[in-house]
């Protein structure tokens, strides 16, 4: 689970820059093992069940700890706003401290950046969750499963089963086949729709790429 701050300062100002962020890290984890697909949760100041879901610590371990090493699953972090706090005075005024968190976009400027990246139609409405894989520095294909929940106990469950999908559908996967994208995009895809009854919206980034290595020779044989 990869949380990113709504900070300009921090991370990055502008689309180029927050793809440029974005495909660092799945080039790092691809290579150091930490991944073999990418997911992205979108929701925005409507979606207070996905935020609470989030900043939650116990829920927030039990979906780190299901992606695992197989899948990264980035989110932007909600940012605190300033807010003022009472404090207690002898005064006959009211005094109020401030808390400043820095210069913050808002998460429907920032997720105009995911819906570009991805190529996203604008009738697709947040909150969801978008599946993606990456060929090096390129994101080559997505899907998005729409989260239709909205009381806090139910959204964590529902994130928790696309992402156990995801991974069921890859953990058996071989050390050997590890890097290769494109079957294993399509076996994420497929465990995540036949396992969802939520709807399942398919996009295409760029033509598929060819693929050498058969399915079925993916997962180790258990005797």
């Amino acid at each position: 689970m990869i949380p990113i701050a709504h900070s300009t300062d921090k991370i990055f100002g502008n689309e180029d820059e927050f793809k440029k962020y974005i495909s660092d890290i799945c080039v790092n984890h691809k290579e150091s093992n930490r991944a073999m697909a990418f997911a992205f949760i979108v929701y925005n100041f409507k979606n207070p069940s996905i935020s609470k879901v989030l900043k939650d610590h116990d829920y927030w371990e039990a979906l780190n700890s299901i992606s695992g090493k197989y899948l990264s699953v980035f989110y932007f972090d909600k940012p605190k706003k300033k807010c003022a706090q009472k404090m207690s005075t002898s005064r006959t005024d009211v005094i109020y401290c401030m808390t400043s968190v820095g210069k913050m976009l808002s998460p429907e400027t920032v997720n105009d950046y995911i819906y570009k990246t991805f190529n996203l139609s604008e009738n697709v409405a947040s909150p969801f969750v978008v599946f993606f894989q990456t060929e090096g520095e390129n994101i080559t294909k997505c899907f998005v499963v729409k989260l239709k929940k909205e009381k806090v106990e139910e959204s964590f469950l529902e994130l928790k089963q696309h992402i156990k999908n995801a991974v069921e559908s890859i953990e058996e996967v071989t050390p050997e086949n590890s890097q290769n994208s494109q079957c294993i995009y399509s076996l994420i895809e497929n465990g995540v729709k036949n396992g969802t009854v939520n709807e399942f919206i398919k996009t295409r980034i760029f033509e598929p790429l060819t693929v050498v290595t058969t399915i079925g020779s993916f997962f180790k044989l258990f005797t």
